[in-house]
């Protein structure tokens, strides 16, 4: 798998081609697959499952497509800053999802209560309890203000990470023009 890499790195950087439209094209591939997997899920709910989502399926699909937004923004942002080998990015990447999900109540219930007391400034920010929170403010209590203040926490976090990658990539190209430059 590393040689394949390494193969599609060298290709692409004796390609003429910008980075900007390379991590756009990459970044829009990767979220078709997971928005994808997102509608397939939901489809399995409702038409399967027989789950009843209530009379906003639109607004669920839009929150599903920044869902799978974030989520790739933020494994491009870990890949992207984490140059070492696929399994250390992985296990970063499961780390910081766990730790997310965990702060966000998903694995001990009080957890999240317990941080609403002493540093609320946490559930405010955390990428998996803004995703629980708007899917409970739109499916259970049918609150579209708090729908609507969740994703636009979940947009900050995502133009943070394309922000970040981008800077990240263009720093390395361009700390590798200089090097070539002095060779």
């Amino acid at each position: 798998l590393n040689q394949k890499l390494a193969v599609v790195s060298a290709r692409r950087l004796a390609a003429p081609m910008r980075t900007v439209p390379t991590v756009l094209c990459d970044v829009a591939a990767a979220f078709t697959i997971l928005y994808m997997q997102f509608v397939i899920n939901i489809a399995y709910f409702i038409l399967i499952l027989k789950v009843d989502f209530g009379n906003v399926n639109g607004w669920l699909f839009l929150g599903g497509a920044f869902y799978s937004l974030l989520g790739v923004l933020n494994g491009y942002f870990i890949g992207t800053v984490v140059q070492k080998s696929d399994s250390l990015q992985n296990s970063i990447m499961m780390g910081t999802t766990m730790f997310s999900c965990f702060l966000a109540g998903l694995m001990v219930g009080n957890i999240r209560m317990a941080i609403e007391l002493t540093v609320p400034i946490v559930n405010r920010i955390n990428p998996a309890t803004l995703i629980a929170d708007s899917m409970q403010a739109l499916c259970i209590m049918g609150d579209m203000k708090k729908f609507t203040s969740c994703l636009f926490g979940i947009s900050i976090w995502c133009v943070c990470l394309i922000g970040g990658s981008m800077f990240v990539v263009m720093l390395r190209q361009k700390r590798a023009g200089r090097s070539v430059a002095k060779a």
